[in-house]
C-alpha cells in the first residue's frame, strides 16, 4: 500500500495567506448601513404573505410606485432573513465570510491550475479582490461573487 506524502511548503503559504487574509477582513468587518435591514424585512414580508411585494411600501419619496427590483432579490431576500433569523448578524457576516472567501478559493484555484504557480495564483486574487472589496458588503447580490466564479 503506497502513502501519499503531503508536503507544506512556503509556496503553500501564498494562497493560505490570501484566504485567510479574505476571510478576516471580510468576518471582522460590520454590516454596513446601507440597505441590509431593507432586504431583512423584504424577505421578511414575502415569508410572510408568501408573495412577492410589487409596490414600494417602504420608500417616504416612492410610496405605492411600482418596484421591479423586489423581483431580482427575493430569494436571496428570504435566504439573509433566514441566516438572521437563525444566528443574528454575527451569522449574516460569517456567511456572507464563508460566500465570499469560497469564491476567491475557486479563482484561487483555477489561476493556480493554469498558471502552476502558487505566487502567479496568489497575485492574481490579490489583484481580483482589490477590484472587488467595495461589493463585499452583506446584500443579495453577495451570491454572485460565487456563482461567478463557480462559472469558470
Amino acid at each position: 500500500m503506497s502513502r501519499i506524502k503531503i508536503r507544506f511548503t512556503i509556496q503553500h503559504l501564498w494562497g493560505l495567506i490570501i484566504l485567510v487574509g479574505i476571510f478576516v477582513f471580510v468576518n471582522t468587518h460590520p454590516i454596513r448601513p446601507y440597505d441590509f435591514w431593507w432586504h431583512i424585512t423584504v424577505g421578511k414580508e414575502i415569508l410572510s404573505t408568501r408573495q412577492i411585494p410589487l409596490f414600494d411600501i417602504y420608500s417616504f419619496t416612492q410610496s405605492g410606485q411600482p418596484y421591479p427590483s423586489y423581483q431580482m432579490f427575493w430569494l436571496m431576500e428570504i435566504v439573509l432573513y433566514g441566516v438572521y433569523q437563525a444566528g443574528g448578524p454575527a451569522l449574516v457576516v460569517f456567511t456572507q465570510s464563508i460566500l465570499v472567501t469560497s469564491a476567491y478559493f475557486i479563482l484561487f484555484w483555477i489561476c493556480k491550475r493554469e498558471s502552476n504557480s502558487w505566487r502567479i495564483a496568489a497575485i492574481s486574487v490579490i489583484f481580483a479582490a482589490a477590484l472587488g472589496l467595495n461589493d463585499w458588503n452583506v446584500r443579495p447580490q453577495g451570491i454572485t461573487f460565487l456563482l461567478a466564479s463557480l462559472s469558470y
